[in-house]
């Protein structure tokens, strides 16, 4: 074992050949491909450079020291036949453009947790017996990465500490294998340090940080999973979604998302695949963008009420009295705990110049949003989460053809919290909590 100051790393080509010298940092040439060393508890990076004189590519290995708390091991690995990305590369629809390197990590109840390895992505071995093609044992985060367009050189992660403590959440309903949540977010800035290229710089654009933990135990039985494995993968947000176009939400009042004492409050897999189904019915039927379920209520006289909308969580701004209202359904375990929920809720508590603006999470029914629409009491109306980030909502519509509209499309409200949460999210406002404990830089 190696001492907790100590960190090793590598990069890997196809020779499986090992070169190091301890305590340095000096490295070969003479064709080989595996290169690795060691080096000692200092603070700074470590950029050589070395061409592959077969195929006359440049690589960069970049390795950064732990904060000493614990030792870690990373392996580096170059993949053989990668493409050169260029502009076109990195433009498309959402996940489905890739980064350069995922991590990964394998668990077994015998040897626990292995170091950390980064890769070239690529194809995974998978037993077909695996508890999670048979039984849907995964469970996943979302989380961005963001560029300081006041700084273009800093890349940040978007409270990461958050998602991460709600992957353990997760973990736990399916009693796969708890991780460091430090750990992880340590793994998780070295993979997007050493992709930060990928990071774009426009506003509204991110990299979207995929987490996945699955059981990949090799076993026909629904039980505890005795392996897993934990991978992050990245992806490229360039195709900034027109937020300023009112989405039309499509009022699910016959299937159902989750239900008490489900899964809904947590960020399963199998909880999207099931929703595929209704929305592509709400999209050819009534032109929905998004299904907006609902739930049984726990209060007398099971009125339903609103849950969430497909995948992300829904804010109304009522008109009471003098005041506006901004309401958003309470969390249950039929609603999952967005992160972006509860940014924007601490945002709009912290307006001392809209006195009159409050925040509430509470039950909210279908009948009083329906009440609320022909009074002219519904004022705005939103969703939000972490890969659409905040999409005014221009009407709702039911089965029977009822359409609810608010009085704005996309309201001054709306407007304000999507902008106040763009310039948090680019560094753009330096001071507050949100710079200290919301933005953790890679």
């Amino acid at each position: 074992m190696h001492s907790r100051r100590q960190l090793s790393a590598s990069i890997v080509g196809s020779t499986g050949e090992r070169w190091w010298e301890g305590g340095c940092c000096r490295l070969t040439r003479s064709g080989m491909k595996r290169r690795s060393f060691f080096f000692r508890g200092f603070r700074s990076f470590i950029s050589p450079f070395f061409r592959d004189s077969s195929r006359g590519e440049d690589a960069k290995f970049l390795a950064v020291p732990h904060d000493n708390t614990y030792m870690r091991h990373i392996q580096y690995c170059t993949g053989e036949n990668k493409e050169e990305r260029n502009g076109e590369e990195k433009q498309g629809g959402f996940g489905k453009q890739f980064t350069d390197h995922m991590m990964t990590m394998r668990y077994s109840c015998i040897h626990g947790w292995s170091e950390p390895t980064l890769t070239a992505i690529g194809d995974i071995p998978m037993h077909p017996a695996s508890q999670v093609l048979h039984y849907g044992m995964a469970c996943f985060e979302g989380i961005k990465a963001f560029r300081n367009l006041t700084d273009p050189q800093q890349v940040h992660l978007f409270r990461p500490d958050i998602h991460l403590k709600r992957l353990g959440v997760s973990a736990s309903r399916l009693q796969l294998p708890q991780i460091s949540s430090n750990q992880l977010l340590e793994s998780i800035k070295d993979l997007v340090r050493l992709d930060q290229d990928w990071v774009p710089h426009m506003r509204g654009q991110s990299l979207y940080v995929r987490p996945l933990l699955f059981s990949s135990s090799a076993m026909l039985g629904v039980t505890s999973p005795q392996e897993a494995t934990m991978m992050v993968i990245l992806s490229p947000c360039t195709d900034v979604v027109d937020q300023q176009r009112p989405m039309t939400l499509f009022v699910e009042e016959e299937h159902c998302r989750a239900w008490p004492g489900g899964t809904g409050h947590v960020k399963l897999s199998g909880n999207y695949s099931s929703t595929i189904y209704p929305q592509i019915q709400a999209k050819g039927l009534f032109g929905a963008d998004q299904v907006l379920y609902l739930a049984p209520s726990t209060s007398p006289g099971s009125k339903l009420c609103i849950a969430e909308c497909g995948t992300m969580n829904v804010f109304f701004v009522f008109q009471h009295k003098e005041c506006l209202h901004v309401v958003t359904p309470a969390l249950t375990d039929t609603i999952l705990p967005g992160v972006t929920r509860a940014s924007i809720i601490d945002i709009t508590r912290g307006w001392p110049d809209m006195p009159a603006v409050r925040v509430m999470e509470r039950t909210v029914t279908l009948e009083e949003v329906q009440h609320a629409a022909n009074r002219g009491s519904l004022i705005e109306m939103f969703a939000c989460g972490t890969a659409s980030g905040v999409q005014s909502v221009g009407s709702l519509v039911r089965k029977n053809g009822e359409r609810l509209t608010p009085i704005h499309a996309c309201g001054p409200i709306t407007t304000r919290v999507r902008t106040t949460l763009l310039d948090i999210q680019h560094g753009m406002l330096n001071d507050g909590e949100y710079a200290s404990s919301w933005l953790h830089p890679v």
